[in-house]
């Protein structure tokens, strides 16, 4: 009787967001992430930095000032998952990387103190990503996207190959998906099942 009862306080204490989520918990999963392979650089943000140091100096210096600035901003966790037809790619993929055949996704998700915290870090810019550029650019912002208010997504075709970028937040979240290879409507549902467990 005594287990049964414990059993079903932690049920309700779970149930009422008694126990928070964590980065990993909410990025992209290998089930949906469209057949690709999850490469071995996934990892907190803390993670992904050692390995930059060693392998990329250019890289970890822009990612660990822009991570040093988000936590300044109220940042309390991140974690980028990445996912490739192609293990070569793996090491090397990044926003900032050039087209290649594969098909690509990656995934940042960053926690936030507050959903303040989260929404001027979305509006300033974070992660590399102006919402106003993209928006110029030819993307659909707000309502539009199906990611809520802050948000913005574009979908274009560059040197024949598709490019996907979706940026929004959501409560106390930040999230960013980039994608290479994957149509419109499959960046979408990559999205959109990151979003829900936001």
């Amino acid at each position: 009787m005594r287990q049964a009862a414990l059993a079903a306080l932690l049920a309700v204490s779970c149930s009422a967001g008694g126990i928070s989520p964590q980065p990993r918990d909410v990025a992209l999963k290998q089930a949906e992430a469209l057949g690709l392979s999850t490469c071995s650089s996934s990892g907190t943000i803390e993670q992904t930095l050692v390995r930059l140091k060693h392998s990329d100096a250019a890289s970890y210096d822009s990612t660990n000032q822009e991570w040093a600035n988000l936590k300044e901003a109220g940042a309390t966790g991140g974690y980028f998952a990445i996912f490739s037809n192609d293990p070569q790619a793996c090491a090397t993929f990044s926003p900032g990387s050039s087209a290649s055949p594969s098909r690509e996704i990656g995934n940042v998700v960053v926690q936030f103190k507050d959903s303040d915290a989260a929404g001027k870090a979305y509006t300033g810019g974070a992660l590399g990503v102006d919402p106003g550029q993209a928006t110029a650019a030819g993307g659909l912002s707000g309502a539009k996207t199906g990611l809520g208010k802050n948000s913005v997504r574009a979908f274009v075709t560059l040197n024949s190959a598709q490019i996907y970028l979706a940026y929004w937040q959501h409560g106390r979240w930040l999230a960013y998906v980039f994608a290479v290879g994957l149509t419109q409507a499959e960046g979408d549902r990559v999205s959109k099942a990151v979003d829900a467990r936001l």
